[in-house]
Parts: structure tokens; C-alpha cells; sequence
């Protein structure tokens, strides 16, 4: 089965805390469900499901950074002379307390339910390892389970590094790792990956693919869509803050040509109604992945990614809610479909990328089009 491979990306991915967030969650029962926990106490929470013929994997990546509660407290508090805005500090502070609880809140859910899993399944597990360090009161502190038997070849130059490098070939594992930051503060972060294996999977075509999710538009009320256009000519080398953020991209040659052909629809839902209509878009396309492989493999092959949950707030704003890629030919065209939210509904960007390198806007959901630096925004686009 196809190996997962691990790359860094930056996602732009604006969260507000929920206020309605629950004070604790029941411990999870395996390491998938203490996943799902975290994306629904509204922590950064990502799930991507890669196919091929045999079947498909499922990588939950999570990181949580910490903030020093104090620190906090001190970014939310300030004297007030102004007899107007008296009541601006209450407010501000109450803010700072909101975001403490809400992350100790997380912080006692994972080290709560990491604990009891580890506990749980190390005495069945293939191979696991545990390290611990408490100098000055700070603590450090790496977990990794292997729960079932590669059948894979493992390279010889993670051997020698040992069971810390070598888990990632095994077809079951969970990592956690938390350390102290110089500010003070805690990073954590974990990852889970399973490979589940398919029987009589069925082939499918980027034609298909988008097919099934146009017609999934379709069927919505009032939609509205405009084509958009992303190019860079030949030669021309975008720096590193020539666009406001770059959400989703790949290794290219800095001086090669790009050309996106896109749609951006807008099916115009809030509250409830725009949680619905988005987990039925993410069951299609999580549904159709595990399901169905692509022939063509080409850079990213056949994938969907789910970057968060989305909720009934109309104020909440995403521009990465979740994706779905699919390879057109070896040489690295593709088709993408990235899907977000604002207070104007649902977006959905149906992408066919016909480079090798591609970049799209951070802010895709208020871009009209890209020309190298020219870039014509469309604030108005389903108001």
C-alpha cells in the first residue's frame, strides 16, 4: 500500500473559540477518537485520506501550541483613564479568561487521554516508546506506538536511527511529542496514521470526480458562481510576500509557468443549515476517496483533506475547511477543489491546475484573478 509522505505546509486557518465548546470530553477509546476530540473542542486538527488500489490511509496531524497563562493575562489587561472606555477593560479581560480555560481545557483532554491510550495499548502494541525529561519544573515528553506489523522494507538509514524514524512505515502508529518553547510556552503535537485495506476498488477519472461534485452543487438552492484565473508567466519569480498568504502549493522551479482555470461557487447557507450542506460535501468526498483510486498517481495521486469542523456561528470564517485533489496526468496536472466559509455561505473553488507549479491565494475567497503581481481583488462576489 502506498506510503504516507510527510511534508511541511502552512495553513492559514482562522478559529475563533466557541464559547459553547464543552469543559471536558469523555476519554477516547482509541487514538482516532481522541482526534475527533480535538476538532471538536475546536483545536487545529487535520484528516487526510490518500487512496490507491489496495485500499487507503487516514493521517490525523494535530499541534497545539500553549500559551503561558500569565502571558496571557498580560496581553489582556491594561489601565484604563479614560472614563469611556472603563468597561473595554472588563470586556478585554474577560476575553483573556476565556482563552485560558479554553486551553486548559484541551491541554487536561490530551494529556488526560494520551496517558490512558498509551496505558491502554502498549502491553498488545508491536513496539513502542516512551520518553520523559522534568528539569526546572518543564517538561518534555514523546510518545510513539506501532499497533500492527509492517509488511513493508524499512531503509537501511532509518534502521539505524531506530524505532523513532521507523514507526512511519508502519501501517499503524500513534506519535505524541511536548516540549517547552523559549517564550514559556508548550507546543505539542500528534499524529495518527492507519492504512485500511479494500477489496474490488473501483477506478475513477478527474471527469468523474468533478462530475459527482457539480452535481452535488446543483442540487443546491441559489447558487452563485464566477470563473477565476490565476497565472505567472514563464521567468517571472514571485516572492515570498507578493500575495497575502499561500495556502496550498508544491515544490517547483521558481521561473516556471503557472495556469489555474477555476470556478468559485457560493451556495448561500448559514447556521445549521451550512453545517449540514458542509458535512454532506465532506461525506461525498471522504466517501468517494476510501472508495474509488485514481489511475493516475502523478504528485499527489488521490486525496481529501479535512482541515477542521465547521458550526452553526454565521460569524465563523475559513478559507480551509477541507479539499479534495486528484492527479489528470504524471506530469502534474490536476484537478483540486478547496472549500471554505464565510457570513456569505459556503465556497466551493473547483481548480484545474495545468502546471506543475501552482499557487493558490490564501484569501482565494475574495480573489478575482492573479497575473504575476497584478492581482484583482472581488470584495463583493454573493452580497
Amino acid at each position: 500500500m502506498k506510503k504516507i509522505i510527510f511534508y511541511a505546509s502552512i495553513l492559514l486557518t482562522l478559529v475563533a473559540c466557541n464559547p459553547n465548546t464543552p469543559s471536558s470530553l469523555k476519554t477516547p477509546e482509541n487514538f482516532m477518537e481522541l482526534m475527533e476530540g480535538l476538532q471538536t473542542l475546536g483545536e487545529y486538527t487535520s484528516y487526510t485520506i490518500s487512496s490507491d488500489s489496495a485500499g487507503y490511509s487516514e493521517y490525523y496531524s494535530s499541534h497545539f501550541h500553549h500559551q503561558n497563562p500569565e502571558k496571557i493575562r498580560e496581553a489582556h489587561d491594561f489601565s484604563v483613564t479614560i472614563d469611556s472606555v472603563k468597561g473595554t477593560q472588563k470586556d478585554y479581560r474577560e476575553v483573556g479568561d476565556s482563552i485560558i480555560e479554553h486551553e486548559a481545557v484541551i491541554d487536561n483532554y490530551i494529556k488526560t487521554s494520551v496517558k490512558a491510550l498509551m496505558e491502554k495499548y502498549t502491553p498488545t502494541a508491536v513496539k513502542a516508546y516512551q520518553y520523559d525529561t522534568h528539569i526546572d519544573g518543564k517538561d518534555t515528553t514523546q510518545y510513539i506506538i506501532a499497533l500492527k506489523h509492517t509488511e513493508d522494507t524499512i531503509p537501511e538509514w532509518a534502521e539505524k536511527e531506530g524505532f523513532t524514524e521507523t514507526y512511519r512505515w508502519y501501517p499503524e502508529f500513534f506519535h505524541y511529542e511536548s516540549y517547552p518553547t523559549e517564550n514559556g510556552n508548550t507546543f505539542t503535537y500528534m499524529t495518527y496514521h492507519k492504512e485500511v485495506k479494500v477489496a474490488n476498488k473501483q477506478q475513477t477519472t478527474p471527469e468523474e470526480t468533478e462530475q459527482l461534485v457539480l452535481d452535488f452543487i446543483a442540487k443546491q438552492k441559489n447558487v452563485k458562481q464566477k470563473p477565476r484565473k490565476y497565472t505567472i508567466d514563464e521567468g517571472f519569480v514571485m516572492g515570498e510576500n507578493d500575495y497575502n498568504a499561500v495556502s496550498f502549493s508544491r515544490g517547483m522551479q521558481k521561473t516556471d509557468s503557472m495556469l489555474i482555470n477555476a470556478t468559485h461557487y457560493i451556495i448561500p447557507v448559514q447556521g445549521e443549515e451550512r453545517k449540514k450542506v458542509a458535512e454532506e460535501l465532506w461525506n461525498l468526498f471522504s466517501n468517494h476517496t476510501k472508495n474509488h483510486y485514481s489511475k493516475v498517481h502523478g504528485h499527489w495521486g488521490f486525496e481529501c483533506v479535512k482541515h477542521g469542523e465547521i458550526n452553526d456561528d454565521p460569524h465563523q470564517f475559513t478559507m480551509q475547511l477541507m479539499q479534495m485533489s486528484i492527479a489528470k496526468d504524471e506530469d502534474g496536472k490536476m484537478l483540486h477543489f478547496q472549500v471554505g466559509c464565510d457570513d456569505r455561505g459556503l465556497h466551493i473553488l473547483v481548480l484545474h491546475i495545468e502546471t506543475y507549479r501552482f499557487y493558490i491565494p490564501g484569501n482565494w475567497l475574495y480573489i478575482d484573478t492573479i497575473h504575476n503581481k497584478d492581482v484583482v481583488d472581488d470584495m463583493n462576489f454573493g452580497k
